[in-house]
């Protein structure tokens, strides 16, 4: 009895150092070396030491947003992870397995990588045709070989930024344009700006900016051209006066230095007609159009120029004036007394619109008397109308002089009526005194303008059926051509016939 007494306490003492050791025997301990081998956008791949004690290996997937990825099993050291979102961190717990026990876990944190991202090329710039504040920029689309985790196609944007220089100072001014192009209103006339583009891909719910083009593209504003244009006749037969209101500077950009605001005045004879430039430079707001004929009307335009260093920019040219009409000129008013007196009011036939092939231009038979007196006639006319030419065109060239004798004959023609039958249809009389005209008679009557010019001129197709008109000997230094019926002249030979 006291043996046994002695053996129980050893006993259990035995027994519980066994169930010690087991308990000991069958705790796992953490995988080792749970490391990353590689990692791209959508995958990774991880690996760890082998656990003799473990039969296969648990591994639990935690995105950086909380979501939990399906649990993984595997019998290997390694894992490749597929479908991963885009620059996105996970969290990993890696726990080895044997039947029901499971061994103290490894963690391991990773973050796959970010999207690429290049530059967009062709960026340019258009300025409306109607609006010269308004310009759209645009630009080629970008091709990205990126793609969601899914395998779909990113979606791509664009960012615009503006910046007041060429390389430094870009300011975000657009952002989310799905467009290849945008829009865009200057506040200023003359608003120069810089822009450039950078894409921008949303992956995996994710946006990831490109670079900024290399190159800008450059826009500057246009001028708006409101000028009210006003015309007026004078006290002088040949001259018009022209004036418009200033341009406002205060539309321009700040930044401009020192603007300059010139304009540039244009003429035609009608309201929808061709505008040719008359003068340029103006730094005022009016100016006179002179050396015209009695009884012109004329309609102006105005264009607005503004220079502030090596940058100048010009308008389109403004509404049109109102018409205005120059009086009669004394020899217009003296051959409209002239005809009231001499003849019976009867229908004016008009003009034909183009050069009338004349009768034989042979002089009607009239005594000594008479010819002489009605050339007498003529002649004063003639000489009046050349001295308003010199008064009006000092200075000018002959093909200037020669054309306003031209245009102040083929006035004449316009107020009389065409004819081939009587005495003087076929003289310069007939043209300037007795209100009828034919080719014959508007190459004589300008002829003898010519005379008191001091041209020499020869009358071409002379006693022919058909058009006539004077060839200029000396026109600035070449042979040259003038047409009394239809008002125009010119260097060479006659074009229109």
């Amino acid at each position: 009895m006291r043996h046994a007494k002695q053996v129980l306490p050893g006993l259990f003492f035995t027994l519980l150092g066994l169930l010690l050791l087991f308990a000991g025997c069958s705790k796992f301990t953490a995988p080792e070396d749970f490391q990353t081998q590689s990692v791209s956008q959508h995958q990774a791949e991880v690996s760890w030491k082998e656990n003799p004690k473990a039969d296969r290996y648990e591994i639990q997937i935690v995105a950086e947003n909380g979501l939990h990825l399906e649990t993984q099993t595997t019998q290997s050291t390694t894992l490749s992870l597929d479908g991963l979102w885009t620059d996105t961190s996970y969290t990993l717990t890696l726990t080895a397995l044997q039947g029901e026990n499971r061994s103290d876990s490894a963690e391991l944190t990773f973050k796959t990588a970010p999207a690429e991202v290049g530059a967009v090329e062709g960026i340019s710039a258009a300025m409306s045709e109607s609006n010269p504040l308004e310009y759209t920029i645009a630009w080629q689309p970008y091709v990205s070989e990126e793609t969601n985790a899914d395998g779909s196609a990113p979606k791509v944007t664009y960012a615009l930024y503006e910046s007041a220089k060429p390389e430094v100072g870009y300011q975000l001014v657009a952002e989310n344009l799905e467009d290849t192009s945008r829009t865009l209103t200057g506040t200023k006339e003359l608003f120069q700006r810089y822009y450039k583009v950078c894409p921008v891909l949303t992956v995996d719910g994710k946006k990831f900016s490109g670079s900024l083009c290399d190159q800008p593209v450059q826009v500057t504003t246009g001028l708006v051209n409101n000028l009210t244009v006003t015309a007026a006749a004078t006290s002088s037969h040949s001259i018009l006066d022209v004036s418009w209101t200033p341009y406002d500077t205060s539309k321009l950009d700040s930044n401009l230095e020192n603007p300059v605001v010139t304009y540039t005045v244009y003429g035609a004879y009608t309201a929808d007609g061709e505008y040719e430039q008359l003068a340029s430079g103006l730094t005022g707001t009016s100016w006179e159009e002179k050396g015209l004929l009695g009884n012109m009307t004329r309609y102006y335009k105005v264009a607005v120029t503004v220079t502030a260093g090596d940058l100048s920019n010009t308008s389109a040219l403004s509404a049109p004036s109102s018409g205005a009409t120059t009086p009669l000129s004394p020899v217009q008013q003296e051959a409209q007394q002239e005809q009231q007196q001499t003849q019976t009011p009867s229908a004016q036939q008009p003009a034909p619109s183009q050069p009338a092939a004349s009768e034989p231009s042979t002089p009607a038979v009239t005594t000594p008397t008479q010819q002489e007196q009605k050339l007498a006639q003529a002649t004063a006319v003639a000489q009046r109308i050349a001295d308003e030419i010199n008064a009006n065109f000092q200075g000018a060239t002959d093909l200037e002089k020669i054309t306003a004798a031209a245009q102040e004959v083929a006035e004449y023609c316009n107020q009389a009526k065409y004819t081939t039958e009587g005495e003087d249809y076929s003289q310069a009389y007939g043209v300037f005194v007795k209100g009828e005209y034919s080719c014959a008679g508007a190459t004589r009557a300008l002829g003898l303008v010519l005379d008191c010019l001091g041209y020499d001129w020869e009358h071409v197709n002379e006693n022919q059926w058909t058009h006539q008109w004077c060839k200029v000997t000396s026109m600035d230094g070449q042979v040259g051509w003038a047409d009394g019926q239809i008002g125009a002249a010119g260097y060479g030979e006659h074009p229109f016939v």
